[in-house]
Parts: C-alpha cells; structure tokens; sequence
C-alpha cells in the first residue's frame, strides 16, 4: 500500500452539511438533567463521526466467491483525555489466513484489527462552534483528523498510525464509492481513510448502520 495525498472534496450539497449538523446535534445529547455544556469544533465533529458501520467486501473462499461485510464502530475516547477523542475499533473478520478480499472494484481489503484514538487539529471557540461545524462540513464534505495513538494489525503485521490521519467524507454522489455503495443500506454513506506516517494507507466504503442493542 503506498502513500497518496488526499485531495480537496468537492463542495458538499447543503442537505448533507444539515445532516450531518442533526445527527452531530442528536449524538451529543446527554441523559442528565439541566443544561448541555458549550462543546466546541472537536467535540462536535467526533459526534459527527461516531456510528456503527459496516464495509462490503468481496471475499474467494475454497467453495467459491461470497459477499460479505466488515464490522467497525466509532466512539467516545477515554474520558481523562484532553483534548477529548474518539475512538474507531475494528473488531477483525476472523477468516482464514489465505482468504482475499476487495471491493466491488477490485481493491484489496486486508483484515484489520485494533483501534486507534483522534481527535480533530482546531481551536474553537464553543459559542461559534456550531457556525463552524457546518460551515466545514459543508465546504469539505466530512473532517480530517489527528491520529493521537493506536496500532492496527493489518494481514498480522502490527501498523503504528501515532501522528497519522484518519479522514471521513460523505459519499459523493456519483463516485466510485456511491456505485460500490448503491445497493447497501445506510443511515449515512461514507467514505475512510486511514493514513500511517510510514504511508500504510487503509481505504473503506461505509454505510451506517441502526445502533445495536446491548444488553444492560
């Protein structure tokens, strides 16, 4: 996997910056009594990426070829950090060492598993967070962040992405990734990257899923 250098996104429709502004809006609403504490560009932006996803896949198998998909969630960091991060877990697909996968359009799709924490690269002040978060989503489509620690094995090959960049982007409308995507159901159709600093890249379609129901 070589290094690439992502490229501007393309203005996004303003239903989609909206979107992201009311699910963002709806992740960050807490249980507790009383008023909600100001968050700023950080907080609102991991809100925006958190969710349950899953990743189609196209996997050769020794009975034959099977589609099937990849299972990773995002959410909140440890609490004590500060600046506050979040979280994005793959749990590992647990096949046969020789399996291959791709996606539809015949890129290779390594087993991946591990978590790493990020956090977004601004200073914002809470009372114009809200202006920001919306504005940026609206101009890039999605948020670029700081990979604060993590290691990801990759085909079991461990894979230090400290200092990397983990990116999300909304599918744009018309792109590869939108025909990959055309016939798997999603609250949200996204796009990921992740970038190593030694240029391991991982690159994934994502379509996000309902919560699951976790027993108490």
């Amino acid at each position: 996997m070589g290094r690439r250098r992502f490229e501007p996104h393309p203005r996004s429709p303003r239903a989609a910056a909206r979107l992201g502004a009311a699910i963002a809006a709806a992740l960050l609403i807490g249980s507790g009594s009383g008023a909600e504490p100001m968050l700023d560009l950080n907080q609102r932006a991991l809100a925006w990426s958190a969710g349950e996803f899953i990743a189609p896949l196209v996997c050769e198998f020794p009975q034959g070829v099977k589609r099937g998909v990849r299972k990773l969630r995002v959410t909140k960091g440890p609490r004590h950090l500060l600046p506050p991060t979040a979280r994005i877990l793959f749990p590992g697909m647990g096949l046969p060492d020789e399996t291959k996968c791709t996606n539809d359009t015949g890129t290779p799709q390594p087993d991946v598993t591990g978590s790493v924490l990020f956090q977004l690269a601004a200073i914002s002040r809470p009372d114009i967070a809200d202006h920001e978060f919306a504005e940026a989503l609206e101009r890039d489509g999605g948020f670029t962040f700081d990979i604060r620690t993590g290691v990801l094995e990759i085909s079991g090959e461990p894979v230090d992405f400290e200092d990397g960049q983990i990116r999300f982007t909304y599918v744009k409308p018309g792109s590869d990734a939108a025909r990959r995507l055309k016939d798997v159901p999603g609250l949200r159709k996204l796009e990921l990257w992740l970038i190593a600093p030694d240029g391991t890249e991982l690159h994934l379609d994502l379509a996000q899923t309902p919560p699951t129901r976790r027993s108490r």
